[in-house]
């Protein structure tokens, strides 16, 4: 049965779907945890126009004639403006910040995107020839504000760029990422300036009023990101600006998105998501002492091959950006990631109000300290409350989110509990402030099925069914006495009848000697009327072998609940989601019930009362008060009781349906009980606007036919995490639980260390085998090049040129010396390989990951003792690195072994 992914309980279909994928031995192109990398995917037919020529030859009459037709088309790929939507994820995000190492990345949702255009007419060529790799038509590149800002004599005015363009001439103004928007046809007519743009004169295909964000780079800096390079970074003399370097910079990335919140909405049914991923080769500033605004652009390369070179006769180099963001860049010596997951890893506590005794007043009673303080610690917190009467006071109240654990006994569950609400009230005799919890959670049910007008129409019918059903069942137990039978026992009972009939007149059974037996034949003596009514048969005391009206209210809530048989009766088994339903009408009651069960729609200040519970960088996590859901779905279950306001007993019924529900197991879930939130957690950290992804796995794994614990994953804003999980930590399903970097938001660094002078790398390893256990060490090759004192660039990396700051690294040395040492220190068993290709790059420039791990000590029932461990991610198989970062944190049992291929 197809869910929506946006469903609060889209991971439990997802469960059962896997399931039956187990089950008939199907199993993930790519498990958890794993990715694979492609060094370009080339679509169908790259953009632009194409000929298809078609000859056949035709033989009639012993005549041969060749016919011969073509035909032109066009294929019509984004080319100046990317489809709404298409930006998976970028790295920095907009507004953060990061060090100058950083090498800023696009995630894009169309693995095709990058090469959907020919950036590069080269193909003689062994890599081209060979498929092994393709120059992208995408790149990204980054500037300060100082290099793609205009002058104002440059931007308005007689002497701008912009003075035959009538339309900017005196209103051309730059965005905040430092573009103009005008349109492709106009940009021909800049003054001092040239750009690889195609004129829509020149290309019929396109639309000549189509308008693109365009960036204003130096010709001195766009001769150094396009330059030819010798095996010492110096640039030599070419004929055409070079970007054969940028295939290095591009790939597509296939991974599987268990465990991750955003990916998964747009995966495939076996959770698997192909994304295109393009990254700069160009640092930010590395001789800055405070931060810096920087800006990153996805610009279009194609037609920079074509143009003249170098480009010396124009002031400027126009480009057109497709998407643009800024970030901080930040001095060599400022925290990192690292930094980040450490804090986040330190600040693991239950969710509760951040108050001690010693936060109280001084001069306040011992033992009213000592309660206020333990109310406080059970997740309560002190808010204002206005009575029937109109009279403002204080008063206690919490969600279902509570720090401490409550017993709960089935007796306890699926009830009714109030009319009103108001009886949940709970008066604390010590502190006389009464606690308003249960009450405001059943006026909250009630609220929200008010707002559901489709909530309201089908509880409305189900308490009709029932009732009429009951009723009716209660109403022939007590006509049976009388004669009256139902209409399924008259028919059955039809051929006995008439056969008795056909018998009478051999019977001796209606003879007589009694003279007056006539005169009584149509006698019937006063028989007492049987009130047949609700408040009747309510009120009439069964006898023992008798059911009582309440009986019959949950024998009528039983078949409504059932699934069908195929003759559409009702069944023995009760509606799971995964059969088909007797009533449709309890499919929408039940599906709303669930659904509130896992939290969906109820506001957020009902969850956390008090902001403090949850700081910034913090991860708390909370039991769930089921009092509190049940009285939540009590008071949606009160609506449209018109019978009785007193003892609702359809009201009991439904409860008594969804418990056997509850009780029941559901064969499509590996056989288990249907899973319902009973421990959960927060994550707030900025780690979440920087990876949006990132991943929730638990110990053990949740692999079919295992029960399902991660059963909500959702980001619920920028920077918080909730995740509602089925078990209580420490049980045999949920022993622990890890923060993981997701890999297709893996981000790059162009080295170890660098600053103005040194560049430090530390290789990896790679392999061209499938190896299990990959040792997960690194390759004993650390690479280190200082800049000479008379020179500012060094065979992978160039500081400036000619007064330009060009932060680059010089991708064709660095990917031969990367692959040489590779072929130097692997065995020729783990790897061998002649070319250098994206994937290769992408391993080498790919940033550690990281991995908080929160274990369960034995006996604990709350996950502590967070490690952060270093992921190392290696192309072609990924190891995790035997080292780890223990901050101050006594070592854990839980080792993790893992590796992406």
């Amino acid at each position: 049965m197809p869910h929506r992914r946006d469903d609060p309980r889209y991971l439990v279909f997802r469960h059962a779907r896997r399931c039956r994928q187990a089950a008939a031995g199907i199993e993930p192109r790519l498990k958890p945890g794993e990715e694979h990398l492609h060094a370009f995917l080339m679509p169908g037919l790259p953009g632009g126009g194409h000929t298809v020529h078609v000859e056949q030859e035709v033989v009639a009459n012993n005549t041969a004639r060749n016919l011969v037709t073509e035909q032109r088309f066009y294929v019509d790929s984004p080319q100046f403006n990317l489809p709404e939507g298409e930006v998976h994820s970028v790295y920095p995000p907009s507004g953060h910040e990061e060090r100058a190492e950083c090498l800023p990345h696009v995630v894009l949702k169309t693995p095709t995107l990058p090469w959907e255009w020919t950036a590069s007419k080269i193909t003689d060529v062994p890599d081209y020839k060979g498929n092994r790799n393709r120059v992208p038509w995408l790149a990204v590149l980054v500037f300060t504000k100082e290099e793609l800002q205009l002058v104002s004599e440059d931007l308005r005015g007689d002497k701008s760029v912009f003075q035959n363009i009538p339309a900017l001439k005196n209103s051309a103004t730059q965005t905040a990422t430092l573009t103009v928007n005008m349109r492709v046809k106009d940009i021909k007519n800049l003054h001092h300036t040239t750009s690889p743009i195609t004129d829509p004169d020149q290309a019929p295909e396109t639309d000549s009023d189509v308008s693109t964000d365009v960036i204003f780079v130096s010709k001195a800096l766009f001769n150094a990101l396009f330059s030819e390079d010798d095996a010492e970074g110096e640039s030599i003399s070419a004929s055409h600006p070079n970007v054969r370097p940028y295939r290095f910079l591009a790939h597509r990335r296939d991974i599987n998105t268990d465990g991750m919140a955003v990916a998964a909405l747009t995966a495939d049914d076996n959770d698997q998501a192909s994304y295109g991923v393009v990254f700069s080769h160009r640092t930010g500033p590395v001789n800055i002492t405070e931060p810096t605004a920087c800006i990153a652009h996805l610009v279009s390369i194609r037609g920079v091959e074509g143009m003249s070179w170098p480009a010396s006769d124009e002031q400027f180099v126009a480009l057109s950006s497709l998407h643009s963001w800024t970030y901080t860049g930040l001095p060599p010596d400022t925290p990192s990631v690292w930094d980040l997951f450490n804090a986040l890893g330190q600040s693991s506590s239950m969710l509760q109000p951040p108050v001690t005794k010693n936060d109280l007043d001084p001069d306040a009673p011992a033992d009213l300290k000592e309660r206020v303080t333990q109310r406080l610690g059970n997740g309560y917190t002190l808010t204002r409350y206005r009575t029937q009467t109109g009279e403002s006071t204080a008063c206690f109240f919490r969600g279902p989110f509570i720090p401490v654990q409550i017993p709960l006994s089935d007796s306890q569950r699926w009830r009714s509990l109030s009319t009103s609400g108001q009886d949940l009230q709970i008066l604390d005799q010590k502190l006389g402030l009464i606690d308003i919890t249960y009450s405001a959670a059943w006026q909250l049910g009630r609220t929200l099925a008010i707002a559901d007008q489709e909530f309201i129409t089908r509880i409305g019918l189900v308490r009709k069914h029932i009732y009429d059903r009951g009723m009716e069942l209660n109403q022939q137990q007590a006509l049976r006495p009388h004669g009256v039978r139902s209409r399924p026992e008259l028919l059955s009972n039809l051929p006995l009848i008439v056969s008795r009939l056909h018998q009478l007149p051999q019977t001796r059974e209606i003879d007589t000697d009694q003279a007056n037996v006539h005169t009584k034949r149509w006698f019937r003596p006063p028989v007492e009327p049987v009130d047949l009514s609700y408040r009747g048969r309510k009120a009439k005391i069964a006898s023992i072998n008798e059911k009582s009206v309440e009986e019959h209210f949950v024998e009528a809530a039983k078949e409504i609940s059932s699934a069908a048989k195929a003759d559409g009766d009702p069944s023995d088994v009760p509606y799971n989601e995964f059969n088909i339903p007797y009533s449709p009408d309890w499919m929408a009651v039940l599906k709303w019930v669930m659904n509130r069960l896992f939290l969906a729609t109820i506001p957020p200040h009902y969850l956390i009362p008090e902001s403090s519970s949850l700081p910034l960088e913090s991860v708390r996590f909370f039991r769930i008060d089921h009092h509190w859901m049940d009285a939540l779905v009590d008071g949606a279950l009160s609506l449209a009781n018109y019978r009785d306001q007193k003892t609702d007993l359809v009201r009991d019924a439904i409860w008594a349906a969804i418990k056997r529900y509850r009780e029941t197991k559901i064969p499509d879930l590996g056989d288990c009980l249907p899973p319902v939130p009973e421990y959960g957690c927060y994550i707030r950290s900025t780690l979440l606007t920087k990876f949006p992804d990132l991943r929730v796995e638990l110990d053990p794994p949740q692999a079919p036919p295992k029960p399902l614990v991660l059963l909500r994953h959702e980001i619920v804003s920028p920077d918080t995490m909730l995740c509602l999980f089925s078990h209580q930590p420490g049980s045999e399903f949920f022993k622990g639980m890890s923060l993981i970097q997701p890999p297709h938001q893996q981000t790059f660094v162009a080295a170890t260390d660098l600053d103005q002078r040194t560049i430090k790398m530390s290789y990896k390893k790679a392999y061209t085998v499938h190896v299990d256990k990959p040792d997960g060490e690194p390759l004993d090759a650390t690479k280190e090049w200082t800049r000479p004192q008379t020179a500012s660039v060094v065979p992978v990396y160039r500081w400036d040129s000619s007064g330009v700051e060009v932060r680059r690294l010089l991708m064709e040395n660095l990917s031969k010396d990367y692959l040489d040492t590779l072929l130097d220190k692997m065995p020729e068993s783990l790897f061998k390989d002649d070319t250098p290709t994206s994937t290769l790059m992408a391993t080498q420039l790919g940033s550690v990951c990281y991995q908080i791990v929160f274990s369960i000590p034995p006996g604990a029932t709350t996950p502590t003792h967070p490690e952060i461990y270093n992921v190392g991610r290696i192309q072609r198989h990924l190891s995790i690195p035997n080292t780890k970062f223990n901050a101050n944190i006594p070592p854990s049992p839980l080792t993790t072994t893992a590796y992406a291929r």
